[in-house]
């Protein structure tokens, strides 16, 4: 009974051992999944510190003239709106869209046979009342001899005195009547008052026109004015009479120089600039209405200003602010910004001479922040 039970007691063992051996490396297996599992987990959680790339400048001294520059556009400083004096057909137009026309020159012909034939009329009829005229003069002078001589009744006389005078009344009514029909022969051709370019034809041949209606639209080339504006902080450095130069893309080695007849006394509410407008005597008729031009002009002298680039400030509507660097650390500084030049921003506040500021990536680093240079910028 003993014996049966001890070789009962080995066949347990024996089938223990088998399972452990089969199970162990299932075990392994198992926890070396988790341990792996875990190990990705954990690095997932770990985020590393980057520090900002920036670029920074030093800041620049500068003492120089400043000058501001504005885009803007040339406009005729006079015009002319030419209106037909007479009714009647278009028989004849001259002038069309584009040509330079002088003072006085006629653009087109109203048909003016009938104000000639008016007017021949009352020439014959005014050569007709002349010579009445002369013959009751001649007539008067033989009368005042006889009437001297007693040889002619006072009321003979106050007769052919009065004769005169009808005569000269009709022949004077005669020569206004003459006027008037060369003026309405006059009127049937439209001419321009100014010299310049037609900038637009408004009548065609056949057309019937009624006196005032309007015909041509003449520009003058002499002289022209620039329009163009400027911020509202620019206003304190300019002045009328203050000279201007402008330069325009089709003559790039020449510079037109005009001066300055008017400044806006409001400015626009949206964007805060203000209107300008400067004389150009354009002598020798090189620019044209509605060119487009960049005006130049002094507005002061800067003495060892302080500047530094443009991307390196902050512009918002809680005021304006950099980043001065020092020791890999950027500090926020508010500013006071003045006048632009040739890419750099004048600051009249806010920083020394040997502030070094963040010039790439102003926008991307905060106050106490550690940062890295990329490239210092010159």
């Amino acid at each position: 009974m003993q014996a049966n039970q001890t070789k009962k007691d080995q066949f347990i063992g024996f089938k223990i051992s088998g399972s452990a051996k089969i199970l162990l490396p299932i075990l392994f297996v198992i926890v070396l999944i988790s341990v792996l599992s875990l190990s990705a987990c954990g690095e997932k959680t770990v985020n590393p510190v980057v520090n900002v790339r920036v670029t920074i400048s030093k800041v620049k001294i500068i003492s120089a003239t400043i000058y501001l520059k504005e885009p803007g556009y040339f406009l005729p400083y006079k015009t002319a709106s030419i209106a037909s004096r007479s009714a009647g057909q278009i028989v004849e137009i001259i002038a069309r869209d584009g040509d330079f026309v002088k003072a006085g020159q006629v653009l087109a012909v109203i048909d003016r046979k009938k104000a000639y034939f008016a007017m021949e009329l009352q020439k014959d009829i005014l050569a007709r009342d002349k010579a009445a005229y002369a013959l009751t003069k001649s007539t008067l002078k033989r009368d005042a001899i006889l009437f001297k001589k007693r040889l002619l009744t006072a009321l003979n006389y106050d007769r052919a005195v009065s004769i005169v005078r009808q005569a000269k009344g009709s022949y004077n009514a005669a020569l206004s009547l003459l006027n008037i029909d060369r003026k309405n022969y006059e009127d049937t051709l439209i001419t321009t008052l100014i010299s310049g370019i037609v900038y637009k034809r408004r009548i065609n041949l056949g057309d019937y026109v009624v006196p005032g209606e309007l015909s041509y639209n003449i520009v003058a080339l002499r002289p022209l004015e620039f329009k163009f504006y400027i911020p509202q902080s620019y206003i304190p450095f300019i002045n009328k009479g203050e000279a201007c130069f402008v330069t325009i893309k089709g003559y790039p080695r020449k510079v037109f120089s005009g001066n300055i007849y008017f400044i806006s006394p409001s400015l626009n509410p949206q964007t805060r600039m203000v209107e300008i407008k400067a004389l150009f005597l354009n002598s020798r008729e090189r620019i044209r209405p509605q060119y487009f031009g960049r005006v130049k002009f002094s507005i002061g002298f800067v003495r060892n200003g302080f500047f530094v680039p443009e991307p390196s400030v902050v512009i918002t509507l809680k005021g304006d602010y950099l980043f001065v660097y020092k020791n890999g650390v950027v500090k926020r500084r508010a500013v006071s910004v003045g006048i632009n030049k040739d890419g750099y921003l004048q600051i009249t506040k806010g920083i020394s001479k040997n502030d070094i500021v963040v010039v790439r990536g102003s926008n991307l680093v905060h106050d106490n922040e550690h940062v890295v240079i990329v490239k210092r910028a010159i």
